[in-house]
């Protein structure tokens, strides 16, 4: 997906910036794609895909080169719990 040939020829003071950036449109892409994968739960809420996305990434400050991601402190099985719940939902949609 990126260069290596393109990164390395950037100046060092550059790169720092262009990984920033690389890692802002992978959080972008895999945002936009839960927010896809749960469309009808998202629309039956009235969720917009900004709103989903600024709960998934509490700050993004790349100016320091720093990316914050909201981390959950439910255990393994609450977050299969939910999961499921959704999956079953989902299934009865369909």
């Amino acid at each position: 997906m990126y260069d290596a040939d393109i990164i390395s020829d950037l100046p060092l003071t550059l790169i720092g910036d262009y990984i920033d950036y690389a890692v802002e449109r992978e959080l972008e892409k895999a945002s936009w794609d839960m927010w896809l994968r749960l469309l009808p739960e998202m629309i039956q809420n009235g969720v917009s895909f900004k709103e989903f996305k600024d709960s998934l990434i509490i700050q993004s400050n790349t100016s320091n080169g720093i990316t914050n991601i909201k981390q959950s402190n439910k255990t393994k099985e609450e977050i299969i719990d939910e999961i499921e719940k959704v999956k079953r939902q989902y299934e009865k949609r369909r």
